[in-house]
């Protein structure tokens, strides 16, 4: 049994290493604007206000829409 753990470990000394490296976020106000100039231009959403805030790095939407549908293309555009 002690042998069976020994060669589990050593097989997994030998795995290559993965450094993940983050992933820039861009800055709050840049995707409040990014979001809101979608909203804007999309036919369905340019006719309400929704406002557009985010705190650390999610995206929160405040407003009123029509339907369901209208709910989920601006949350698929988010």
């Amino acid at each position: 049994m002690l042998l069976v753990g020994s060669s589990f470990f050593a097989g997994c000394a030998t795995d290559p290493i993965v450094v993940m490296e983050p992933k820039p976020v861009p800055d709050s106000p840049t995707v409040e604007a990014r979001v809101s100039r979608l909203f804007s231009a999309d036919p369905m959403l340019k006719k309400f206000k929704i406002l557009v805030n985010t705190f650390q790095g999610t995206v929160m939407l405040d407003g009123v829409v029509d339907s369901e549908e209208q709910r989920q293309q601006a949350t698929k555009l988010v």
